[in-house]
């Protein structure tokens, strides 16, 4: 398994280096998000910590609601794992409001370790019916 996670690494390293050459901002967010997963996952959190951190700068230069709403989520887990129960929630509410107005409603629902998380859910209103 840790031959796996050291192949990975390898080639999202490589990775990084092909969205710096060609200014992908989008795809050097995406790889060092999964470079801070398998940090996780290896149980390096202060590594995937710094990963995390790197991408959300990224994607808040970019204004990418999106991609930060994900690295919170990320971070959540995290801290989560590391039974930081306040952090794990402060994450959970930092995510930036979606940029449309689609947003029509909002639940929360228990996470591991009883921490409640913000599921967005989206309304898609049609002729006659609306979905969600």
């Amino acid at each position: 398994m840790q031959n796996d996670y050291n192949n990975a690494e390898k080639y999202f390293y490589k990775s990084i280096a092909a969205a710096n050459k060609n200014n992908d901002k989008k795809m050097l967010a995406l790889n060092l998000l999964k470079l801070g997963n398998i940090m996780q996952s290896q149980g390096y959190s202060d590594n995937a910590h710094n990963y995390y951190d790197s991408a959300l700068v990224i994607h808040r230069s970019m204004n990418d609601i999106r991609g930060m709403a994900n690295i919170y989520n990320y971070l959540g887990e995290l801290y989560a794992t590391k039974n930081e129960t306040t952090l794990s929630q402060q994450c959970a509410h930092q995510a930036p409001p979606p940029p449309d107005r689609k947003l029509r409603a909002a639940r929360s629902v228990p996470i591991a370790r009883g921490i409640p998380i913000h599921i967005a859910t989206t309304i898609t209103r049609s002729p006659g019916r609306s979905t969600v």
